[in-house]
């Protein structure tokens, strides 16, 4: 646990992120499901790792949460991703490219052959869950904490394409 360090943002997202992980936990617990996190600490875990993590565990749900800070003091709010093969907009097409790419994995490309349209044919029939499991958590979680939504948005993010 990071709860010495000293008071910065980097220290303060951090010990958010280690609440987050306790509350998933106990949640998890009240609703009689087991929570599995990727990571308990700071350190970096691969993208694949963190799906292998899933996969490995034969997770009914893999959510990847992410909690981010902004140099800009007129960021607010939280937004809801969902697994598409295509962004949704400019915006989303650069994050999942920019997290894609935070270590070292490229975003796939639009079209990429067979092997892309079998995925996209089997991950069509959850995309109306997806959508759905996503409004619920922005609704939640701009309710439990009295924030802005930004939205629910859909892109490719590499973290969510190898859950299985």
């Amino acid at each position: 646990m990071t709860t010495n360090l000293p008071d910065t943002p980097g220290s303060r997202l951090r010990k958010a992120r280690e609440r987050m992980g306790l509350q998933q936990i106990e949640l998890g617990r009240k609703l009689g499901v087991k929570v599995i996190l990727t990571r308990e600490d700071d350190r970096q875990v691969s993208l694949d790792d963190r799906t292998a993590v899933a996969n490995h565990e034969r997770a009914d749900l893999f959510l990847s949460i992410h909690v981010n800070a902004s140099l800009a003091r007129e960021a607010r709010g939280a937004e809801t991703y969902f697994l598409s093969t295509q962004a949704i907009d400019d915006e989303s097409r650069a994050i999942a490219a920019l997290e894609n790419n935070s270590l070292g994995v490229e975003t796939p490309p639009a079209n990429s052959g067979v092997g892309l349209v079998l995925w996209e044919l089997a991950q069509t029939q959850y995309l109306a869950e997806s959508s759905q499991l996503a409004e619920t958590i922005q609704q939640n979680l701009n309710e439990a904490l009295r924030i802005e939504s930004r939205g629910i948005k859909q892109a490719p993010f590499r973290v969510l394409m190898g859950a299985t």
